[in-house]
């Protein structure tokens, strides 16, 4: 009987063991769990701060755009822009049609050479 007992005993001893590291082990995992969770918050704030200024710093940049052009409108009258702009795209065009007439006068000569 004291042999069963015994037993039992060891048994017991080595059932509380295991329910000791067992309950280690679920420490442990809820501690790194823990952890991982304020380290995903402090990541969290990170981003939604840095959306708060990257939207901040959108708003300025497209501020200052418009308050350039609205400068250099006012430094260079929009028609008297657009006309020059019409002029030069004018005389832009009447060279690239005296440049075709010039390539198309060379093949002409070329095909009378041979």
């Amino acid at each position: 009987m004291r042999a069963a007992s015994a037993k039992m005993n060891r048994a017991s001893m080595f059932n509380s063991f295991l329910l000791a590291v067992s309950l280690a082990v679920m420490s442990w995992v809820a501690h790194k769990t823990a952890a991982n969770g304020e380290a995903m918050v402090g990541i969290e704030v990170s981003i939604a701060a840095m959306k708060d200024s990257s939207s901040k710093a959108d708003g300025a940049n497209a501020e200052a755009h418009a308050r350039l052009e609205r400068k250099l409108d006012d430094t260079v009258p929009r028609r008297e822009y657009d006309a020059k702009m019409l002029q030069l795209e004018t005389e832009q065009r009447k060279s690239d049609i005296r440049l075709r007439e010039i390539d198309l006068e060379i093949m002409k000569l070329k095909q009378g050479m041979k």
